[in-house]
């Protein structure tokens, strides 16, 4: 009997010759997919709201446009944009090309 010849090897080989390249596939798309944040593609503003109109939020001087960012809770749940108001502590994510792509609002603090 010659090796290679039997059905089980056969199989073996054809399952492998699948695999393996399927394999290498999934993680070529995986490591090189954009939609993977990482923490050197954003620079983080944080500060106290201090002016909203319409989407433009100032934090510190500074006004930001963020239409179209996630407004999010602390814990990541998403908030209404509402929630951005004068005097809440917020995080802007800024991306690489100055997009505002999420914002943090923390709870109002009491004293």
């Amino acid at each position: 009997m010659r090796m290679g010849s039997s059905p089980t090897v056969k199989r073996f080989l054809v399952f492998v010759g699948f695999f393996l390249p399927m394999a290498f596939l999934v993680l070529l798309f995986l490591s090189g997919s954009p939609s993977v944040a990482r923490a050197a593609d954003y620079t983080v503003t944080e500060g106290i709201v201090d002016y909203v109109s319409g989407t433009v939020v100032t934090v510190g001087g500074n006004s930001h446009d963020v239409a179209g960012a996630r407004v999010v809770a602390p814990s990541g749940k998403g908030i209404p944009f509402t929630e951005i108001a004068r005097g809440k502590k917020v995080n802007l994510f800024i991306s690489r090309d100055n997009r505002i792509t999420t914002v943090v609002v923390y709870p109002s603090m009491v004293e």
